[in-house]
């Protein structure tokens, strides 16, 4: 009765046996090329069967290629990276010196390759590459933009996958961080846009139209043109600077108020060639100055001349022109300005408790007839005391034909603390000794006994990305009626509402003193998509009457803004705005409710 059940265990056995393929690895690699052919087709679902495990004892042929085609075989996840490689990379950002690309080093990209770009099938330009990431590369190119995109070289598949490296132990990432830490790195001279040759030259041209409208008075209507050079370069080191407009009334009433009366005017704010390379000693400007490190002076129509040291942390030298009228900007000589100027930097080293120090001050004489005949001595300093702190000083004297008390025309004092990242505190205190002294006389006469002391803080607290918190105080009194106004309101901020699209603001401002009032807002700020964003307000205003003042009603004001900015490239933008205001009081009968609004459509580009 054994022999039977012997001689089907056998049977069974060796049907298992003959079942199993005999492996060998030129049958392997067609099954496995079969196999890899096969995949694209579409096959229905097949229901996943636990293979039966059959105690077989193997042969060592059959272990040595089984290791082998598992050795040759790509695992899953790289198989599928390999199947879903991209053919293709883009242009993600252009700045004024590289491309930046999607694509890096295990995309196929290697320093010093040259790649084509093209643009909606049509060729774009060409950049060679300067560094490389796994993911990501930059290069060098002219007339590339964001979108461009470059086919990717060609590799041939590789059967084996490389393993990369674990990432390193806590411990060790301790170590090398504390390392960094401690040693020094070199500091890197730092060169100004302004003053240096490294910044790419800009044209900008921008195109404009204002309107205001009232049903209290007449309409205006405003073309505008601005065109502006920044540092363009003419060769030998020179290079020319502009900024200027072109306005033209379009319609206005016949009664308006203003300084210009012209139907079209053209204002130059700056017109100068200049020479000021890093690393060089001379610094010259000549024509419509708009000064560099001479606090206080704007324009003038003349030359500045300095000498800078090498580093370009030390400059001192000398100015002096015609100041062009303060309304019409038309050049003049019966304003006149000269002086001279110091300024200068310091960073200090690693560890010491200030960090930089910054100053900058002015000696001149000035003239007008405004005023007389002046001497005037200004200067401003700012210095970083470690990380979490930095003080700000500057003060105005004068002396001659129009001086303010003691001399002094103004003085400021900013100091800002930052004792957790979460919190910023900031403050300051103003005196004004004078008036403007180069207010134009149709706009009114010449005053210099109004002096008035200011004093405003703020405290801000952002514990995460998405609330932010805030208090803002100010005081000012003027000293020769005694009369003062306070203003306090906290805002919250909620900057991630939408999520990455924007989020919200609201703000609330109680007016104390001889004016009391109150004002509250409403701000969303959201950028569905990146090329547009979407800016609306909704204010409310309240003023009571002035003290002592009787038989009239608080004045209450609803203000809305709202504008739209459009970029589809970093050259090109389109903005569109409306600020509204109304009387939110009952009108008397009989009366309309005065309202108004002003519209502005720009076009800005850049290149």
């Amino acid at each position: 009765m054994r022999a039977p059940g012997l001689l089907l265990l056998c049977l069974l056995a060796g049907s298992v046996v003959s079942a199993a393929p005999v492996r060998n690895p030129a049958a392997s690699g067609r099954a496995r090329a079969a196999s890899r052919a096969s995949k694209n087709k579409k096959k229905p679902p097949r229901k996943q069967v636990r293979p039966v495990v059959t105690p077989v004892r193997a042969q060592p042929a059959d272990v040595e290629a089984a290791s082998a085609a598992v050795t040759e075989q790509p695992s899953p996840r790289a198989r599928a990276s390999r199947d879903a490689a991209p053919t293709w990379g883009s242009v993600t950002y252009v700045s004024s010196e590289r491309v930046y690309l999607d694509r890096g080093r295990d995309e196929g990209l290697e320093k010093d390759a040259e790649l084509v770009l093209s643009r909606r099938g049509r060729p774009a330009g060409k950049c060679r590459i300067e560094w490389v990431a796994d993911h990501h590369a930059a290069c060098q190119g002219k007339g590339l933009r964001e979108g461009d995109r470059f086919d990717l070289p060609k590799r041939e598949a590789s059967a084996t996958v490389a393993a990369r490296p674990l990432p390193a132990s806590t411990t060790e990432l301790t170590r090398r961080r504390a390392l960094l830490e401690s040693s020094t790195q070199p500091l890197v001279e730092y060169a100004s846009g302004r003053t240096g040759s490294s910044r790419r030259p800009a044209v900008q041209v921008a195109l404009d139209h204002t309107s205001w409208a009232s049903n209290t008075g007449g309409d205006f209507h405003q073309e505008r043109l601005d065109v502006a050079l920044r540092g363009f370069p003419l060769g030998a080191g020179f290079r020319v600077w502009l900024d200027a407009s072109a306005r033209a009334w379009a319609s206005r009433p016949e009664d308006f108020r203003s300084p210009s009366r012209t139907v079209a005017r053209l204002y130059v704010r700056e017109g100068e060639v200049t020479r000021r390379e890093a690393g060089e000693h001379l610094a010259l400007a000549v024509g419509r100055v708009w000064p560099w490190y001479v606090p206080g002076v704007a324009m003038f129509d003349g030359a500045q001349l300095g000498w800078r040291s090498t580093d370009g942390d030390f400059e001192v030298g000398a100015f002096g022109g015609g100041v062009p009228d303060a309304a019409t900007l038309t050049p003049s000589f019966r304003r006149m300005t000269a002086g001279a100027y110091v300024a200068g930097q310091h960073v200090a080293a690693e560890g010491s408790a200030l960090r930089m120090l910054h100053h900058e001050a002015r000696v001149s004489f000035m003239s007008a007839p405004e005023y007389g005949e002046r001497f005037e001595a200004e200067g401003r300093v700012r210095a970083w005391l470690g990380r979490s702190a930095d003080v700000g000083a500057w003060v105005r004297l004068g002396l001659g034909d129009a001086m303010a008390p003691g001399g002094v025309d103004a003085a400021r004092l900013d100091v800002e603390v930052r004792p957790s990242q979460a919190w910023r505190l900031s403050g300051g205190a103003r005196y004004t000794g004078t008036m403007a002294l180069d207010v134009p006389p149709p706009l009114g006469e010449l005053t210099l006994s109004s002096r008035t002391v200011h004093g405003d803080a703020t405290a801000l607290w952002q514990p995460a990305p998405w609330l932010s918190a805030g208090l803002t105080g100010l005081l000012v009194r003027d000293i020769e009626t005694a009369l003062s106004r306070q203003l306090v309101g906290p805002e919250v901020g909620l900057p991630r509402l939408f999520g990455d699209a924007g989020g919200v603001s609201l703000g609330y401002q109680e007016e104390l003193g001889w004016m009391r009032g109150r004002s509250a807002h409403v701000q969303a700020l959201v950028r569905p998509v990146a090329a547009l964003r979407l800016l609306g307000r909704v204010s409310w205003f309240e003023e009571e009457p002035v003290s002592g003042a009787t038989g009239m009603a608080p004045t209450r004001d609803l203000g809305m803004y709202v504008s739209t900015d459009y970029a589809p490239v970093r050259s090109l933008s389109l903005r569109l705005s409306v600020l509204a205001r109304v009387d939110a009081n009952n009108p008397d009968e009989g009366l309309t409710r005065p309202g108004g609004l002003v519209g502005q459509a720009s076009l800005a580009g850049s290149f």
